[in-house]
């Protein structure tokens, strides 16, 4: 199905990041804040205020994974590809199908994720620079 861990699957980042922020914000924070308020002490300012971080942490994290398309596939490291490794005929079409320099540059290394920005790009002025006649 996928090649990927179970703990990188979007929907376990999804619950994982919702109990995580849902256990500190509606057990822990409260909890921490009532003991600052009835006592206040250094050590309950510290235990209040690493609950702050800890949801304000766990805040970002809710909104990463459910409205802006997680963190598991930024985290994932794509083995580079060598350019001699690309076909040819993946370099013409990447170039017939796109009207200009940067989108074929694009779609290349859509295709091929592992290929730098620098050799996708001199594949694609190589295949659009014309062929030379002569010797």
């Amino acid at each position: 199905m996928t090649d990927r861990p179970w703990f990188e699957r979007p929907a376990v980042e999804k619950a994982g990041t919702t109990f995580f922020l849902v256990f500190f914000a509606a057990l822990v924070l409260p909890d921490a804040v009532s003991a600052l308020v009835s006592a206040p002490s250094w050590w309950h300012v510290a235990k209040a205020t690493a609950c702050v971080v800890l949801v304000a942490y766990a805040g970002t994290a809710f909104v990463r994974a459910w409205f802006l398309g997680g963190s598991a596939q930024s985290t994932r490291l794509i083995p580079s590809l060598d350019p001699a490794e690309v076909p040819r005929a993946d370099v013409e079409t990447a170039v017939a199908s796109a009207p200009s320099r940067v989108m074929a540059v694009k779609a290349l290394r859509e295709t091929h994720p592992g290929l730098g920005l620098r050799e996708a790009s001199l594949l694609v002025d190589a295949a659009r620079r014309p062929p030379t006649d002569g010797p």
